[in-house]
């Protein structure tokens, strides 16, 4: 809203804008109501496996594929058509991506960059709060929240060793990773694909520049507001034992 203020004007009579709203049918794209409860109903156990997959002793790639194929057999589509219809650039944007992780995580970079993390800020809680979360969320956004996660994982456990209470930590690492990927269109996946969806569907191209000045602002934001949560939460110990 502040950033497109000027824009998110409405112009015309307000009468008329209401009966166009309410002549909306939320059922028009839906071509048969059968195949959408159908995936509805696939998407809903394919989530719940998702938040079970610990208990029930398998990896979130197979509760994965077990839904995706499930999706293929009982959607009502011919699987032919359904992969003609991927869209494939995006597939082999995130081929490349991962490569560049997987390069990344093989030579070290993320590890000798968090391993300073420590050797600056010591056993004082505020500045490893200063810095971890900034780093977090900046690195996050370049490369992608689950390498940095995993990478972060050790230099946590070593901060812990040396006497630092792991609960702001690991909550730090954790609301840093998810939010990292705001600030940059190739920070998150969603971000990706409706950024592609809308260039492609509608026209509309949004740049980087375009981009960062909403999700660059968002994040500082962010991180500030993650570094006053953890802090409030540190001082009144409200924190769940871990």
């Amino acid at each position: 809203m502040l950033f497109y203020r000027k824009r998110l004007v409405a112009t015309g009579d307000p009468e008329a804008r209401r009966r166009k709203v309410e002549a909306f049918d939320e059922w028009a794209l839906v071509k048969d109501r059968r195949i959408f409860i159908r995936c509805a109903i696939i998407l809903l156990l394919t989530t719940l496996g998702f938040a079970f997959a610990q208990q029930l002793g398998v990896g979130l790639d197979f509760i994965a594929i077990c839904g995706a194929t499930a999706a293929l057999l009982f959607s009502g589509f011919d699987p032919e058509e359904a992969i003609r219809k991927v869209k494939w650039p995006i597939i082999l944007f995130f081929v490349g991506l991962f490569v560049l992780i997987g390069t990344v995580g093989a030579t070290g970079l993320l590890e000798v960059m968090a391993s300073q993390i420590f050797a600056i800020t010591g056993t004082n809680m505020l500045a490893v709060l200063l810095i971890l979360v900034p780093f977090v969320f900046v690195t996050a956004a370049i490369v992608d929240n689950i390498p940095v996660a995993a990478t972060m994982i050790p230099v946590v456990q070593t901060m812990i060793a040396a006497g630092l209470a792991p609960e702001p930590l690991w909550w730090a690492l954790i609301a840093a990773s998810n939010l990292g990927g705001n600030p940059t269109p190739v920070g998150s996946i969603g971000a990706v694909i409706a950024l592609h969806a809308l260039e492609r569907e509608r026209g509309i191209r949004i740049g980087w520049g375009e981009y960062m000045k909403v999700g660059g602002t968002v994040a500082g934001l962010q991180i500030v507001l993650v570094i006053a949560y953890l802090l409030f939460y540190r001082v009144f110990n409200l924190f769940p034992d871990l």
